[in-house]
């Protein structure tokens, strides 16, 4: 009976000796992220999609923020923060003054089934963009980003 358990008593040994798992760093997300919805009243899209990839070995972001249509999707790189991701895309604007941009800055905290996506602009970091944090969940087929790549042809 004792021989029985020794296969049993290794595998605890090495799962007790391996480096925890919280040592590592999370790995790069890939597949499709979003909050995008239609207003039942409105017909007015809102929320944010992500969809991310990999590109020469580098970690890449498409991104679509929606606030009344989905109109332009932003490629950007992906970085690592120490609660989990974040990219900037530059947002251009037309006035009587002439163009001008603005760097908006998304941070992804990695959470259950998805991200929680905070919106900032580099200018003005401590004032976010959306109230509240928008909870990004796992997608299977693109919305807001089908709108804008529908929309380029």
């Amino acid at each position: 009976m004792i021989h029985a358990r020794a296969p049993l008593v290794a595998a605890l040994a090495l799962l007790f000796a391996a480096p925890a798992a919280a040592d590592e760093p999370p790995g790069w997300p890939v597949g499709l992220y979003g909050s995008v919805r239609m207003s039942e009243q409105t017909g007015d899209l809102g929320g944010l999609e992500l969809r991310f990839f990999a590109e020469g070995g580098k970690p890449i972001v498409e991104a679509v923020l929606c606030e009344g249509w989905c109109n332009t999707s932003y490629i950007a790189p992906l970085e690592r923060t120490a609660e989990g991701f974040a990219f900037r895309y530059f947002e251009r604007y037309e006035s009587g003054a002439g163009p001008s941009e603005e760097a908006v800055r998304i941070t992804l905290k990695p959470v259950r089934s998805g991200f929680l996506a905070t919106l900032t602009t580099e200018s003005d970091p401590e004032n976010r963009l959306w109230e509240e944090a928008s909870k990004l969940k796992g997608l299977k087929q693109p919305f807001g980003l089908a709108v804008v790549n529908n929309a380029k042809k």
